[in-house]
């Protein structure tokens, strides 16, 4: 299976970013993926209109002239790039508060002796699509992981890397926007494509 981070960096250049999110993602994600590639599935995320292009108007990737062709649609600067930048962060963190819900709603007036009673249970395909799968210990520490801030393995997320190289994946839209206007050339979103 596959899916995407959006990792924001610092970096000087558009190589930087890239670099910078690959030794992320290998350092701190290689206890879940077998392996992962800058862009991969989502090579055209900023650069295709199908991918960048919100209520009819298309904020496609506008690179530096530094920036290697093939990174432009998986690799994208603020400066220039403002809107778009500024979407996909809501973008991508509201598949976190998507999952938050989903779990909500099926979390609600469910009891743990419930939950635990189906640690072993194999569920029919008819609860598979009702949600009873979802009534087990394992989903359960994924919504836990999710409402603490955490990044369970399977989930498309947000992550933004810090100066020390420390990656939060429930990161504030607004202070990630307020320090890429101060340095707009040194902000970078990277999509990486993580397999497990």
């Amino acid at each position: 299976m596959h899916i995407a981070q959006l990792i924001i960096v610092n970096a000087a250049d558009a190589e930087g970013a890239v670099s910078e999110a690959n030794s992320h993602a290998v350092m701190h994600n290689n206890n879940w993926s077998d392996w992962s590639v800058t862009g991969g599935r989502w090579r055209d995320e900023f650069s295709s209109p199908e991918y960048c292009t919100y209520e009819g108007v298309s904020y496609c990737n506008n690179p530096p002239e530094e920036q290697p062709s093939e990174t432009v649609g998986y690799v994208l600067r603020y400066g220039g790039n403002e809107k778009l930048f500024e979407l996909k962060l809501k973008e991508y963190q509201s598949y976190r508060n998507k999952s938050i819900e989903k779990y909500e709603s099926i979390y609600q007036g469910v009891t743990v002796d419930e939950i635990m009673s189906n640690k072993d249970k194999v569920f029919s395909q008819e609860e598979y699509q009702s949600g009873e799968y979802f009534k087990e210990p394992y989903w359960l520490m994924r919504y836990l992981e999710l409402k603490a801030g955490m990044h369970p393995n399977d989930e498309t997320s947000l992550q933004w890397v810090d100066e020390n190289g420390c990656g939060d994946y429930a990161p504030d839209i607004e202070q990630i926007l307020v320090q890429a206007q101060i340095q707009p050339s040194f902000y970078w979103m990277v999509v990486v494509d993580f397999h497990f």
